[in-house]
């Protein structure tokens, strides 16, 4: 592990490469574990709440593979508890690459917006090329969103590069989502369209990262591709998303450092 002042150096060094207006990096947190209030150890949205005032934090909710058939009221409290502490939540809902009928998709984010208080929705599995009825789909979703809550982050989830003309029905791409140890984000190259910049239009996802230095050394590499939102975690398949990772106090320490650095300009997202 390298002594954290050579993870200081790095980032300072990182921020001269940068244009002055580059916008704030946050964290997009796939947040499939269940709000345990009673134990507070064991709690990984304790640890959410009380990175968001630091950092920003997007918390993606996902109670039963979707919304699932009821309220859960400790789900509410986590999201309205994020709220207190400066974060956002947004719910998610898997498309199938726009196989999944529409109307049930929309069903789905009805039925968050109906049981919480959201920010957006996550659409997972969605496609990245440019056929027209793909397109025509995730405009329909995006669409739906905005008349629920006009302002909300929509996310759309291809895994891989996608073109950048579905930014018309999202707020932003994620463009990343791999085992670090078979997909390495070392070795991705954005798409030509990405800005130099962090930019909350892109976000990647890594999981099966080694540990603390390999955490750093991606995340360096993802805010030099203009990544603006990330979530790196030394969790595993079958589930990579189910706890945190040993590394999240160093995570959300580095990018608090990366925020502040001489030179970055505060950009707050949409509510």
């Amino acid at each position: 592990m390298r002594p954290a002042w050579i993870n200081a150096v790095l980032f300072a060094l990182l921020a001269l490469a940068l244009p002055v207006c580059a916008r704030q990096a946050g964290l997009l947190v796939p947040a499939y574990f269940y709000p345990a209030w009673d134990d507070r150890r064991a709690n990984c949205w304790d640890k959410l709440i009380a990175a968001a005032p630091r950092v920003p934090l997007v918390a993606i909710l996902n109670p039963a593979s979707g919304p699932g058939k009821r309220r859960i009221p400790d789900y509410a409290r986590a999201v309205d508890s994020l709220h207190t502490a400066g974060g956002r939540a947004i719910g998610y809902v898997h498309t199938s690459y726009a196989q999944r009928p529409l109307q049930e998709v929309l069903g789905e984010v009805d039925a968050y917006y109906e049981r919480y208080a959201l920010d957006g929705i996550f659409f997972d599995e969605t496609t990245g090329d440019t056929a027209a009825a793909h397109l025509a789909y995730y405009r329909a979703c995006g669409d739906h969103v905005r008349q629920r809550a006009p302002g909300a982050l929509v996310v759309l989830n291809p895994g891989t590069d996608a073109d950048q003309a579905y930014l018309e029905s999202a707020s932003c791409l994620l463009l990343f989502e791999n085992d670090q140890a078979n997909a390495s984000l070392l070795a991705w190259q954005a798409p030509a369209w990405v800005p130099a910049a962090p930019d909350t239009q892109v976000a990647v996802l890594a999981y099966h990262l080694a540990d603390e230095a390999a955490m750093q050394a991606v995340l360096e590499r993802a805010l030099q591709a203009g990544v603006g939102w990330i979530y790196l975690t030394d969790d595993t398949l079958p589930n990579p998303w189910d706890t945190l990772p040993a590394f999240w106090e160093a995570q959300v320490q580095a990018l608090v450092r990366f925020n502040q650095l001489p030179g970055e300009q505060t950009l707050t997202p949409e509510r």
